[in-house]
């Protein structure tokens, strides 16, 4: 009986050992360096709250692998090197999207952002009828993706106190020309507007 006591514990202390050792070697949540808030409009008048969290944004080593990977196997290779990263996220009613890329220029004495996220299979509106589309009335209206449109890109103009505007491209095919420039080709030729868009402090 003391011989099934004493391997019970052993058995529970390897457990929890083994627990201990996974969440050390876990990547620490990297904290939001920046975030912001804005109101989506979509094609039927109907408004969402939108929030992006900024955690780090992407160097330019970081975008040159990326030019590097799609020269070398085009957009599966550079699928492949997007998925592997997260920059941020957005959240939009209560859906949250990993952020895979995010560019800054400085733009006067503001700045332009491009932010390129991990597109879901579908885009729920939550409660509000005809979020994204104007095609949909009911209460749970969605937007369904399509093969190789895999990402959501965000393009906002602020100023130097964080208030501006942007777009919002739901569905989108990424590319790198040969300057190293991204290119995008949306699924949907009509964005989704920002407005009133500033920092969330």
């Amino acid at each position: 009986m003391r011989r099934q006591i004493i391997s019970m514990a052993m058995l529970v202390a390897l457990v929890l050992l083994g627990s201990f050792t996974a969440d050390a070697k876990k990547k620490p949540e990297e904290p939001v360096r920046e975030s912001f808030v804005a109101t989506l409009l979509s094609a039927s008048g109907n408004a969402l709250n939108l929030t992006i969290a900024i955690q780090e944004f992407s160097t330019d080593d970081e975008v040159q692998q990326l030019v590097q990977s799609y020269a070398r196997g085009g957009e599966d290779s550079l699928r492949s090197a997007m998925g592997k990263s997260k920059k941020g996220y957005f959240t939009l009613s209560s859906q949250t999207v990993r952020l895979l890329m995010i560019q800054a220029q400085p733009v006067g004495t503001g700045r332009r952002l491009q932010l390129v996220g991990e597109a879901p299979d579908t885009i729920f509106s939550g409660e509000t009828p005809g979020a994204f589309s104007s095609a949909g009335t009911g209460p749970r209206t969605m937007m369904a993706g399509h093969r190789d449109y895999d990402y959501i890109v965000i393009q906002l103009e602020v100023d130097e106190k964080g208030n501006g505007k942007g777009l919002l491209f739901p569905y989108c095919k990424v590319v790198f020309n040969k300057q190293g420039e991204i290119v995008i080709t949306p699924m949907h030729p009509e964005p989704n507007q920002l407005v009133s868009v500033h920092w969330n402090k």
